[in-house]
């Protein structure tokens, strides 16, 4: 508060003033015919005190009431972008606040975590390869043996592309993949459907396993590819269309990042980085493409 101004009239006038020279502020009434000042930043405290004892002076100079409208235009705005603020923050809310698991999610989770039990949780990789060795997208354990031709998916097992997102090798494989498959698959579930999450699912799952295998060679498997490209697709959507509903915080930006370059650099080893790298880039560039779509049919 920097002080008051006698009457409504005049303390909306000084408050366009304001507005019209960039300073945010409020009038608010007080006792009586009073109305009180505020100022929003500091910075503008010592200024606001200047043009207040110059208008308790002379309300009537010109200046006054030749700043009005302008002063209004910048208030319009200043209360347009508030709306708009909120309007995003309820958005935000309303989908972190979606109850329960959407029905895909779950069902992926659920066909993950039963695999992995029968393996051991990672106790024995071994048994992973035996038991189900016809969800890898090869049963050729070595790429020299056969080359990129991909033998059992050209004789009618296309199922092998998208499978080797199923299997798992440690229990912190699989807990990692299927907190974020939970929160992640989960959003977009509940924002877009589950055929739109399938669609995502299967594209990122095939992209990201047909680079890890051109790569690195058949044996690998995991959902992480499939995580990256889900996690790049609401980073992207969010950021470029916030009025979507999408969004990651920092601090899993960040921490998502960190894990990816740490797995990168090998100090994570035993990693399928390709199919990291493939999925992120699915992912990022899918959930671009949707945000620039979805701001051009609003605008």
């Amino acid at each position: 508060m920097i002080g008051h101004i006698q009457g409504e009239p005049l303390a909306r006038q000084f408050s366009d003033f304001l507005f019209a020279q960039g300073i945010k502020n409020e009038v608010e009434a007080d006792s009586g015919n009073a109305w009180i000042v505020w100022i929003h930043s500091e910075e503008h405290v010592g200024p606001s005190v200047d043009h207040l004892t110059a208008f308790s002076q002379n309300p009537t100079d010109p200046k006054y009431r030749q700043a009005t409208g302008a002063g209004q235009k910048f208030r319009a705005q200043e209360i347009a972008e508030q709306e708009a603020f909120e309007k995003r923050m309820h958005t935000r809310k309303k989908t972190f606040r979606t109850p329960g698991l959407a029905p895909l999610t779950l069902g992926l989770i659920g066909i993950c975590v039963v695999i992995s039990a029968f393996s051991g949780f990672g106790l024995k990789p071994n048994l992973v390869f035996q038991k189900f060795h016809y969800l890898f997208i090869s049963e050729y354990q070595r790429l020299s043996d056969v080359g990129i031709y991909l033998p059992e998916i050209k004789s009618g097992q296309i199922w092998r592309i998208f499978t080797p997102m199923l299997l798992h090798f440690s229990l912190l494989h699989i807990l990692f993949n299927m907190l974020w498959l939970k929160d992640l698959g989960g959003m977009i579930e509940n924002k877009l459907g589950w055929p739109y999450l399938l669609m995502l699912v299967l594209v990122m799952s095939g992209t990201s396993n047909l680079g890890q295998y051109i790569v690195g060679g058949p044996r690998f498997g995991g959902m992480s590819g499939v995580v990256y490209g889900l996690f790049g697709y609401i980073w992207l959507r969010g950021k470029f269309d916030p009025f979507s509903g999408f969004f990651v915080d920092k601090q899993n930006v960040i921490m998502m990042l960190i894990w990816f370059f740490l797995c990168l650099f090998g100090v994570i080893p035993n990693v399928a980085n390709t199919a990291h790298g493939v999925g992120l880039v699915v992912g990022c560039l899918w959930g671009f493409i949707d945000a620039k779509r979805n701001h051009s049919l609003r605008g």
